[in-house]
């Protein structure tokens, strides 16, 4: 997917798990409720189930 991203920012995070993955839905969260004006990314690993996708 590339990124609507013209400014060169982005929030990054890593999820190499499920559980890194629900941490990583609770950053977008809290990111999304303080309005970020930046986009958001996640690098997924094939450890991340493909529910939690």
């Amino acid at each position: 997917m590339l990124s609507r991203n013209v400014n060169g920012y982005a929030w990054v995070t890593l999820a190499t798990n499920d559980a890194y993955s629900l941490g990583a839905l609770v950053l977008a969260h809290s990111l999304r409720r303080v309005g970020t004006k930046y986009e958001l990314a996640v690098l997924i690993t094939p450890g991340v189930t493909q529910i939690m996708r």
